[in-house]
């Protein structure tokens, strides 16, 4: 039997699920992926190449769950935590519980930059002939910036 990859392997994965279920000190607690915080982490993180930073940057990892864990109104908007007295990320939660968030978290952000240069790759491709002209007549103008010409 070989132990190659299999093409399973390799497949293309899906998303991680928009809603998942995670044991709290206080209960389970349900979180969900909208685009809003999905956006927010994205922006968090700042690119692909800086996904494994979720699990090894402790202010990033901190951040992070704080945004996921924050109480929002319905449109989204973190209700003010400062009142309450529960912190948002509880003293007592469970190494498991937080790398369980925050894989959850690496797998949204990864994803989504994935499919946004996967989207950006494809809208190149079908304007390549455009960009092509557009690239030749601005190296071809006598007159294009950068340019000079000798009295």
């Amino acid at each position: 039997m070989s132990t190659s990859s299999s093409a399973k392997d390799t497949e293309k994965a899906g998303p991680p699920p928009s809603r998942i279920t995670v044991e709290m000190p206080d209960g389970d607690r349900e979180l969900f992926m909208s685009f809003g915080l999905l956006n927010e982490l994205a922006s968090l993180v700042g690119g692909p190449e800086a996904v494994p930073n979720l699990s090894f940057d402790a202010q990033m990892s901190r951040t992070a769950l704080f945004s996921v864990l924050v109480k929002r109104n319905k449109r989204g908007t973190p209700i003010d935590f400062e009142d309450d007295d529960d912190p948002v990320i509880p003293g007592d939660l469970s190494p498991e519980t937080a790398e369980k968030i925050l894989d959850w978290v690496a797998g949204h952000t990864l994803d989504f930059f994935v499919r946004r240069f996967a989207n950006s790759v494809k809208l190149f491709g079908t304007q390549a002939a455009q960009l092509a002209e557009v690239g030749s007549s601005l190296t071809s103008s006598p007159n294009s910036a950068g340019k000079t010409h000798s009295s």
